[in-house]
């Protein structure tokens, strides 16, 4: 059981290294106002869709 609960804790601090990763990559982007075809250059396999990145950076103005 404590194997368990240390796997689901270890897979919960993963998930949340993640999202954080994710959003200071977004708050870079925004920075350097990046359009959604440059992040693309600067990271190809970027898995938020145009519209969702478009979204994200209209909220963050």
């Amino acid at each position: 059981m404590r194997k368990l609960c240390d796997e689901v804790h270890v897979s919960e601090l993963q998930n949340m290294n993640d999202y954080l990763t994710t959003e200071i990559d977004l708050q870079v982007y925004r920075l350097y106002n990046l359009t959604y075809e440059e992040v693309l250059l600067v990271e190809p396999e970027f898995a938020l869709p145009k519209e969702a990145y478009e979204t994200h950076l209209s909220l963050q103005e």
